[in-house]
């Protein structure tokens, strides 16, 4: 079942960073460190969000990992950023990234 990210906003609205066509790791809630410098490493654009009640209303779990398509839709959920849920599943479908960039609001 696809699902597109749901949107949400409190001071930033989380569909902005949806303006640029690619692919984006979205996080809601506290990021690893550990987590950040690998989607760094991948040269993934990183946007995250503070946690809020409107983010849990919109049906975001906190501290979760979401990997945006391009199109707009979660390729990937995670509650734990573990780097490796993120690596196998970029591995196993080939993808790579080139861009490296902040997507804050």
């Amino acid at each position: 079942m696809e699902t597109a990210c749901p949107w949400y906003a409190n001071g930033s609205d989380n569909f902005r960073p949806l303006k640029r066509l690619g692919w984006q790791m979205h996080v809601y809630g506290e990021l690893n460190e550990i987590f950040r410098a690998e989607v760094t490493a991948l040269g993934l654009p990183l946007a995250p969000f503070e946690w809020n009640n409107e983010a849990k209303s919109a049906g975001l779990e906190r501290d979760a990992f979401y990997l945006i398509r391009p199109d707009g839709y979660v390729a990937l959920a995670s509650l734990a950023q573990n780097p490796a849920i993120l690596l196998q599943f970029c591995k196993r479908r080939g993808l790579t990234f080139h861009l490296a960039e902040s997507l804050n609001r």
